[in-house]
Protein backbone atom coordinates (compact mmCIF):
# COMPACT_ATOMS: atom_id res chain seq x y z
CA UNK A 1 0.00 0.00 0.00
CA UNK A 2 2.84 2.37 0.81
CA UNK A 3 4.37 1.79 -2.61
CA UNK A 4 1.07 2.58 -4.29
CA UNK A 5 0.66 5.76 -2.22
CA UNK A 6 4.17 6.91 -3.17
CA UNK A 7 3.39 6.50 -6.86
CA UNK A 8 0.22 8.56 -6.48
CA UNK A 9 2.10 11.33 -4.72
CA UNK A 10 4.83 11.36 -7.34
CA UNK A 11 2.24 11.44 -10.15
CA UNK A 12 0.34 14.27 -8.48
CA UNK A 13 3.58 16.21 -8.00
CA UNK A 14 4.51 15.75 -11.66
CA UNK A 15 1.08 16.88 -12.83
CA UNK A 16 1.23 19.92 -10.57
CA UNK A 17 4.69 20.77 -11.91
CA UNK A 18 3.48 20.44 -15.52
CA UNK A 19 0.48 22.67 -14.75
CA UNK A 20 2.75 25.24 -13.13
CA UNK A 21 5.09 25.22 -16.14
CA UNK A 22 2.13 25.55 -18.49
CA UNK A 23 0.78 28.49 -16.47
CA UNK A 24 4.20 30.11 -16.44
CA UNK A 25 4.44 29.80 -20.19
CA UNK A 26 0.96 31.29 -20.57
CA UNK A 27 1.93 34.14 -18.25
CA UNK A 28 5.08 34.81 -20.27
CA UNK A 29 3.05 34.67 -23.45
CA UNK A 30 0.52 37.17 -22.10
CA UNK A 31 3.33 39.39 -20.83
CA UNK A 32 5.00 39.23 -24.23
CA UNK A 33 1.68 40.00 -25.94
CA UNK A 34 1.13 42.98 -23.65
CA UNK A 35 4.49 44.45 -24.74
CA UNK A 36 3.92 43.81 -28.48
CA UNK A 37 1.98 45.54 -31.23
CA UNK A 38 0.37 43.89 -34.20
CA UNK A 39 0.61 45.01 -37.83
CA UNK A 40 -0.67 43.71 -41.16
CA UNK A 41 1.50 43.34 -44.25
CA UNK A 42 -0.02 42.68 -47.69
CA UNK A 43 2.37 40.90 -50.06
CA UNK A 44 1.72 40.65 -53.80
CA UNK A 45 4.34 37.98 -54.45
CA UNK A 46 4.54 34.41 -53.19
CA UNK A 47 5.16 33.80 -49.48
CA UNK A 48 6.52 30.30 -50.00
CA UNK A 49 8.85 29.42 -47.13
CA UNK A 50 7.15 31.76 -44.62
CA UNK A 51 5.38 30.01 -41.73
CA UNK A 52 3.53 31.07 -38.62
CA UNK A 53 6.10 31.72 -35.93
CA UNK A 54 8.64 32.90 -38.49
CA UNK A 55 10.99 35.75 -37.65
CA UNK A 56 10.33 39.43 -38.21
CA UNK A 57 13.56 41.40 -38.36
CA UNK A 58 14.50 45.05 -38.59
CA UNK A 59 17.76 45.48 -40.52
CA UNK A 60 18.61 41.89 -39.54
CA UNK A 61 17.70 42.27 -35.83
CA UNK A 62 14.81 40.01 -34.60
CA UNK A 63 11.96 42.16 -33.28
CA UNK A 64 8.88 39.92 -33.60
CA UNK A 65 7.10 36.91 -35.07
CA UNK A 66 4.56 36.00 -37.73
CA UNK A 67 1.13 35.39 -36.13
CA UNK A 68 -1.13 34.66 -39.09
CA UNK A 69 -0.91 34.06 -42.86
CA UNK A 70 -4.10 34.31 -44.93
CA UNK A 71 -5.39 35.35 -48.34
CA UNK A 72 -6.94 38.79 -48.68
CA UNK A 73 -10.63 38.08 -49.50
CA UNK A 74 -11.15 41.23 -51.56
CA UNK A 75 -8.14 40.47 -53.77
CA UNK A 76 -6.75 36.91 -53.68
CA UNK A 77 -3.59 38.14 -55.41
CA UNK A 78 -2.58 39.65 -52.06
CA UNK A 79 -1.49 37.65 -49.01
CA UNK A 80 -2.18 39.14 -45.58
CA UNK A 81 0.50 38.47 -42.99
CA UNK A 82 -0.24 39.47 -39.37
CA UNK A 83 2.93 40.10 -37.39
CA UNK A 84 3.56 40.85 -33.73
CA UNK A 85 6.38 43.29 -33.11
CA UNK A 86 7.98 44.54 -29.90
CA UNK A 87 6.57 47.87 -28.78
CA UNK A 88 9.97 49.51 -28.63
CA UNK A 89 10.72 48.71 -32.31
CA UNK A 90 10.93 51.88 -34.49
CA UNK A 91 7.95 51.19 -36.75
CA UNK A 92 7.50 54.67 -38.22
CA UNK A 93 6.02 56.13 -41.38
CA UNK A 94 8.29 55.16 -44.26
CA UNK A 95 8.98 51.65 -42.96
CA UNK A 96 8.57 48.95 -45.62
CA UNK A 97 8.53 45.15 -45.47
CA UNK A 98 9.92 42.51 -47.79
CA UNK A 99 10.61 38.79 -47.78
CA UNK A 100 14.22 37.65 -47.51
CA UNK A 101 15.55 34.06 -47.78
CA UNK A 102 17.34 32.58 -44.78
CA UNK A 103 20.45 31.12 -46.43
CA UNK A 104 19.79 28.16 -48.74
CA UNK A 105 17.31 26.43 -46.44
CA UNK A 106 14.25 27.68 -48.34
CA UNK A 107 12.93 29.41 -45.22
CA UNK A 108 12.07 33.11 -45.56
CA UNK A 109 11.48 35.80 -42.97
CA UNK A 110 9.97 39.27 -42.92
CA UNK A 111 12.58 42.03 -43.21
CA UNK A 112 11.75 45.65 -42.36
CA UNK A 113 13.63 48.64 -43.84
CA UNK A 114 13.54 52.36 -44.31
CA UNK A 115 12.70 54.04 -41.03
CA UNK A 116 13.46 57.77 -41.20
CA UNK A 117 14.72 59.53 -38.08
CA UNK A 118 12.10 61.95 -36.76
CA UNK A 119 9.19 60.41 -38.69
CA UNK A 120 5.89 59.94 -36.81
CA UNK A 121 4.85 56.44 -35.67
CA UNK A 122 2.77 54.24 -37.96
CA UNK A 123 -0.63 54.31 -36.21
CA UNK A 124 -3.24 54.54 -39.00
CA UNK A 125 -5.43 51.43 -38.84
CA UNK A 126 -6.01 49.26 -41.89
CA UNK A 127 -9.02 47.17 -42.96
CA UNK A 128 -8.43 44.64 -40.13
CA UNK A 129 -8.11 47.08 -37.24
CA UNK A 130 -4.31 47.26 -37.06
CA UNK A 131 -1.78 49.50 -38.85
CA UNK A 132 -0.54 48.32 -42.25
CA UNK A 133 3.17 48.22 -43.09
CA UNK A 134 3.67 48.77 -46.86
CA UNK A 135 5.42 45.95 -48.70
CA UNK A 136 7.78 45.88 -51.64
CA UNK A 137 8.86 43.02 -53.91
CA UNK A 138 11.70 40.92 -52.61
CA UNK A 139 14.97 40.55 -54.47
CA UNK A 140 14.17 36.88 -55.02
CA UNK A 141 10.77 37.65 -56.56
CA UNK A 142 12.31 40.36 -58.77
CA UNK A 143 14.89 37.81 -59.93
CA UNK A 144 12.20 35.22 -60.62
CA UNK A 145 9.98 37.74 -62.43
CA UNK A 146 12.91 38.91 -64.55
CA UNK A 147 14.13 35.39 -65.28
CA UNK A 148 12.08 34.90 -68.49
CA UNK A 149 13.34 38.15 -70.00
CA UNK A 150 16.89 37.33 -68.90
CA UNK A 151 16.57 33.84 -70.42
CA UNK A 152 15.25 35.34 -73.68
CA UNK A 153 18.17 37.79 -73.85
CA UNK A 154 20.61 34.96 -73.12
CA UNK A 155 19.05 32.90 -75.92
CA UNK A 156 19.39 35.80 -78.37
CA UNK A 157 23.01 36.33 -77.29
CA UNK A 158 23.83 32.63 -77.77
CA UNK A 159 22.15 32.63 -81.19
CA UNK A 160 24.13 35.67 -82.34
CA UNK A 161 27.34 34.17 -80.97
CA UNK A 162 26.63 30.98 -82.93
CA UNK A 163 26.12 33.08 -86.07
CA UNK A 164 29.42 34.88 -85.49
CA UNK A 165 31.26 31.61 -84.96
CA UNK A 166 29.66 29.98 -88.00
CA UNK A 167 31.64 28.47 -90.90
CA UNK A 168 31.45 31.67 -92.92
CA UNK A 169 33.12 33.82 -90.25
CA UNK A 170 35.42 31.17 -88.80
CA UNK A 171 38.02 31.63 -91.55
CA UNK A 172 37.96 35.42 -91.06
CA UNK A 173 38.39 35.05 -87.31
CA UNK A 174 41.27 32.61 -87.84
CA UNK A 175 42.95 35.02 -90.28
CA UNK A 176 42.48 37.88 -87.82
CA UNK A 177 44.10 35.85 -85.06
CA UNK A 178 47.01 35.05 -87.38
CA UNK A 179 47.38 38.73 -88.22
CA UNK A 180 47.41 39.59 -84.53
CA UNK A 181 50.03 36.92 -83.91
CA UNK A 182 52.13 38.23 -86.83
CA UNK A 183 51.83 41.78 -85.52
CA UNK A 184 52.87 40.64 -82.05
CA UNK A 185 55.89 38.85 -83.50
CA UNK A 186 56.84 41.93 -85.53
CA UNK A 187 56.61 44.11 -82.45
CA UNK A 188 58.75 41.63 -80.51
CA UNK A 189 61.37 41.64 -83.29
CA UNK A 190 61.42 45.43 -83.40
CA UNK A 191 61.72 45.74 -79.64
CA UNK A 192 65.24 47.32 -79.73
CA UNK A 193 64.11 49.88 -82.29
CA UNK A 194 61.04 50.65 -80.21
CA UNK A 195 63.23 51.09 -77.13
CA UNK A 196 65.50 53.45 -79.09
CA UNK A 197 62.46 55.36 -80.33
CA UNK A 198 61.19 55.68 -76.78
CA UNK A 199 64.57 57.00 -75.66
CA UNK A 200 64.59 59.54 -78.48
CA UNK A 201 61.03 60.46 -77.66
CA UNK A 202 62.03 61.08 -74.05
CA UNK A 203 64.92 63.26 -75.23
CA UNK A 204 62.60 65.14 -77.57
CA UNK A 205 60.13 65.69 -74.77
CA UNK A 206 62.95 67.07 -72.61
CA UNK A 207 63.90 69.48 -75.41
CA UNK A 208 60.27 70.46 -75.82
CA UNK A 209 60.08 71.08 -72.08
CA UNK A 210 63.21 73.25 -72.25
CA UNK A 211 61.80 75.15 -75.23
CA UNK A 212 58.58 75.70 -73.34
CA UNK A 213 60.51 77.07 -70.37
CA UNK A 214 62.50 79.39 -72.68
CA UNK A 215 59.28 80.51 -74.30
CA UNK A 216 57.88 81.23 -70.85
CA UNK A 217 60.95 83.33 -69.98
CA UNK A 218 60.65 85.14 -73.34
CA UNK A 219 57.01 85.84 -72.67
CA UNK A 220 57.87 87.21 -69.24
CA UNK A 221 60.61 89.42 -70.78
CA UNK A 222 58.17 90.66 -73.42
CA UNK A 223 55.66 91.45 -70.72
CA UNK A 224 58.33 93.33 -68.78
CA UNK A 225 59.32 95.26 -71.94
CA UNK A 226 55.72 96.17 -72.58
CA UNK A 227 55.30 97.30 -69.00
CA UNK A 228 58.56 99.34 -68.93
CA UNK A 229 58.76 100.88 -72.43
CA UNK A 230 55.75 100.35 -74.62
CA UNK A 231 53.11 101.37 -72.15
CA UNK A 232 54.84 104.69 -71.21
CA UNK A 233 55.33 105.35 -74.95
CA UNK A 234 51.68 104.69 -75.58
CA UNK A 235 50.80 107.07 -72.76
CA UNK A 236 53.03 109.77 -74.36
CA UNK A 237 51.42 109.13 -77.74
CA UNK A 238 47.99 109.45 -76.20
CA UNK A 239 49.05 112.72 -74.56
CA UNK A 240 50.52 114.10 -77.84
CA UNK A 241 47.40 112.99 -79.68
CA UNK A 242 45.32 114.82 -77.14
CA UNK A 243 47.40 117.96 -77.56
CA UNK A 244 47.16 117.66 -81.37
CA UNK A 245 43.41 117.33 -81.10
CA UNK A 246 43.37 120.43 -78.89
CA UNK A 247 45.55 122.38 -81.41
CA UNK A 248 43.31 121.37 -84.31
CA UNK A 249 40.32 122.49 -82.31
CA UNK A 250 41.98 125.86 -81.62
CA UNK A 251 42.88 126.26 -85.34
CA UNK A 252 39.33 125.50 -86.28
CA UNK A 253 38.16 128.10 -83.82
CA UNK A 254 40.62 130.72 -85.22
CA UNK A 255 39.54 129.96 -88.79
CA UNK A 256 35.92 130.20 -87.76
CA UNK A 257 36.52 133.58 -86.09
CA UNK A 258 38.51 135.05 -89.08
CA UNK A 259 36.46 133.45 -91.81
CA UNK A 260 35.02 136.83 -93.05
CA UNK A 261 38.51 138.48 -93.24
CA UNK A 262 39.96 135.46 -94.99
CA UNK A 263 37.07 135.45 -97.43
CA UNK A 264 37.55 139.19 -98.15
CA UNK A 265 41.31 138.71 -98.59
CA UNK A 266 40.68 135.90 -101.01
CA UNK A 267 38.02 137.73 -103.05
CA UNK A 268 39.42 141.32 -103.16
CA UNK A 269 42.94 141.77 -101.80
CA UNK A 270 44.51 138.75 -103.37
CA UNK A 271 43.33 139.52 -106.99
CA UNK A 272 44.45 143.18 -106.67
CA UNK A 273 47.85 142.12 -105.31
CA UNK A 274 48.16 139.72 -108.21
CA UNK A 275 47.40 142.47 -110.75
CA UNK A 276 49.88 144.80 -109.01
CA UNK A 277 52.62 142.21 -109.22
CA UNK A 278 51.89 141.68 -112.91
CA UNK A 279 52.03 145.43 -113.63
CA UNK A 280 55.26 145.82 -111.69
CA UNK A 281 56.76 142.99 -113.72
CA UNK A 282 55.73 144.77 -116.96
CA UNK A 283 57.24 148.06 -115.68
CA UNK A 284 60.51 146.39 -114.77
CA UNK A 285 60.62 144.76 -118.17
CA UNK A 286 60.10 148.17 -119.89
CA UNK A 287 62.78 149.83 -117.75
CA UNK A 288 65.18 147.03 -118.62
CA UNK A 289 64.52 147.46 -122.35
CA UNK A 290 65.12 151.25 -122.17
CA UNK A 291 68.33 150.68 -120.29
CA UNK A 292 69.60 148.25 -122.88
CA UNK A 293 68.83 150.69 -125.71
CA UNK A 294 70.63 153.53 -123.97
CA UNK A 295 73.68 151.40 -123.42
CA UNK A 296 73.80 150.37 -127.06
CA UNK A 297 72.99 153.87 -128.65
CA UNK A 298 74.91 157.29 -129.07
CA UNK A 299 73.99 158.39 -125.66
CA UNK A 300 75.99 155.56 -124.23
CA UNK A 301 79.09 157.82 -123.88
CA UNK A 302 77.06 160.36 -121.99
CA UNK A 303 75.66 157.83 -119.68
CA UNK A 304 78.97 156.01 -119.30
CA UNK A 305 81.12 159.21 -118.79
CA UNK A 306 83.93 158.37 -121.35
CA UNK A 307 85.68 161.37 -123.15
CA UNK A 308 85.75 161.76 -126.96
CA UNK A 309 89.34 161.61 -128.34
CA UNK A 310 90.72 164.97 -129.73
CA UNK A 311 91.94 165.40 -133.39
CA UNK A 312 95.73 165.71 -133.82
CA UNK A 313 96.86 167.00 -137.34
CA UNK A 314 100.41 165.84 -136.90
CA UNK A 315 99.32 162.36 -136.47
CA UNK A 316 97.27 162.56 -139.65
CA UNK A 317 100.24 163.88 -141.74
CA UNK A 318 102.47 161.17 -140.62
Amino acid sequence: METKANHVLIGAFVLALIAALFGFVLWLSRLDQSNAREYDIFFTDSVTGLDVGGDVRFNGVPIGQVKQIALFPNDPRHVRVRVSIASDAPILQGTTATLEPLGITGIVFVQLYGTMVGAPPLTKEGPYGVPVIPSRPSSLSELVSGAPQLLQQATVAVTRLAEILGPENRASITQSLKNVERLTQTVANRSPEIDQTLVELASTMAEVRTAAENLTHLSQSANALVDDDVRPLMADLRRVSGQADKLVAELNAVVAENRPAVSQFTRITLPEATRLIIEMRDLMRSIQQVTERLEDGPAASLLSGNKVPEYDPSQSQE
